[in-house]
């Protein structure tokens, strides 16, 4: 199963592609966020870093 999580904002004082300032997408097994869509069309793959962290 995955939750989606969405993060509104205010249309009236910002602008932005999507609806949303972001959208986080997390796994009920581990319960971490695997990926994260942000407004401005920029979408971040969390599952590759966790899987490959910068040390």
């Amino acid at each position: 199963m995955i939750y989606v999580v969405i993060f509104r904002y205010d249309k009236t004082k910002e602008s932005m592609e999507w609806d949303y300032a972001a959208k986080v997408y997390i796994s009920d097994k581990g319960g971490f966020a695997y990926g994260i869509a942000l407004g401005n069309g920029m979408i971040l793959d969390t599952y590759e870093m966790n899987k490959n962290p910068v040390r």
